[in-house]
């Protein structure tokens, strides 16, 4: 759905409304659809036009208004950019409590779709203790309604690695015990999560932390390690050669040695490792399983996938027919 063609059809119909040639105004679910589609356009600052579109719906007293449409504006700006896409985000989550303190309609209170989106923002723009406090506090409820799967925890989890909270590994933890407490397995990237966790704390064994969280990678028939688990493991080893030298060896072991870890080794490792990697022919078998996906992709599918759609438009102001 083109959201500025929507747009313009709703506007049209508002108008036709106001003057008489309409039976009704168009209705919350009509809105909804419109905040959804700006939410996924990709075009630059949509997520401020899902929120004026919420702003109207509230002081124009929409028919119908509910949690969908907090839902899908805290949506808009997880999916966006935005630095302080959390910031936002909270202030529209407290705004949707705050509908259902003074009603206490069903309509309006959260739901796990709510809980969703507040934990994808604070795990994308996550930059202190309280905001990852905010998405872990979340997190927990959401596994105590049974609601989580392993893809959102490792969101929670995510935020605790840019904290920079001196308290990360401890509540990191928390978590993935709670997730093993309510049947919740694991995948690849939530153990290179944890693992990054530890990487970038200053945890003083950090080292022999990350190396068991790897060990446990390499038991599980389910769990995949990627070039990505190797660079996190550099991140936590690299000021120690002894632990570099070992996580070459792993790395050549799975076949993923890929041209970034190559140049990290080179930076970081023991002369043993930065000799083998100088000849111009590396075994093959180094690097024959080399990618940075969970499902095994190569970095270009990756940035295929991930390549934003139509960008550089500007969003025009929300204003309605008079």
């Amino acid at each position: 759905m083109d959201p500025e063609k929507a747009e313009s059809l709703i506007q049209h119909w508002e108008w036709q409304y106001k003057r008489g040639n309409a039976a009704e105004p168009p209705d919350s679910y009509t809105y909804c659809a419109l905040i959804k589609a700006w939410g996924r356009s990709n075009i630059i600052d949509a997520e401020l036009k899902a929120l004026d579109i919420l702003d109207f719906m509230e002081e124009s007293r929409v028919v119908g208004l509910s949690k969908i449409a907090y839902n899908e504006t805290m949506t808009a700006f997880a999916r966006s950019s935005r630095q302080d896409a959390s910031a936002y985000i909270e202030r529209i989550y407290d705004r949707l409590l705050r509908a259902y303190e003074l009603t206490r309609r069903k309509d309006f209170k959260p739901d796990r779709f709510t809980y969703f989106s507040v934990i994808k923002a604070y795990s994308k723009t996550c930059n202190s203790h309280h905001q990852a406090l905010k998405s872990h506090e979340v997190m927990l409820k959401l596994i105590d309604s049974r609601h989580a799967d392993a893809n959102i925890c490792t969101n929670a989890i995510s935020a605790w690695v840019h904290s920079g909270s001196d308290e990360a590994i401890e509540y990191a933890e928390e978590l993935v015990s709670e997730m093993d407490k309510a049947g919740i397995r694991m995948d690849g990237i939530s153990y290179n999560t944890l693992m990054n966790v530890y990487a970038q704390s200053k945890f003083p064994d950090k080292r022999a932390r990350a190396f068991e969280v790897f060990n446990r990678m390499e038991r599980l028939r389910h769990v995949n390690v990627t070039s990505v688990t190797f660079s996190i493991l550099m991140v936590a080893c690299q000021d120690n050669e002894d632990m570099v030298a070992r996580v070459f060896q792993a790395c050549i072991r799975h076949g993923m040695l890929d041209n970034r870890l190559k140049d990290i080794f080179i930076e970081h490792g023991p002369s043993s490792v930065r000799d083998q990697l100088a000849s111009d022919e590396i075994p093959t078998e180094w690097s024959v399983n080399a990618n940075r996906g969970p499902g095994g992709m190569s970095r270009k599918q990756i940035r295929n996938i991930q390549k934003r759609g139509s960008t550089g438009r500007d969003v025009h102001s929300f204003g309605w027919a008079d």
